[in-house]
């Protein structure tokens, strides 16, 4: 009998879904000129890993 290794991954990002902002870039050439940059919503992944 053999046995094979898995493993499970979950990840949450910004779990409460609130708004806010990365990062802000003052000397960007792009609009907007200020070049604020919201951050992403709220996001899930999961994996699984067999190994044999």
């Amino acid at each position: 009998m053999h046995k094979f290794p898995v493993t499970a991954q979950f990840n949450i990002r910004n779990l409460l879904d609130k708004t806010y902002y990365e990062s802000t870039d003052p000397d960007a050439n792009v609009s907007p000129r200020n070049g604020i940059y919201p951050g992403a919503p709220l996001m899930a992944i999961g994996s699984i890993k067999v190994e044999f």
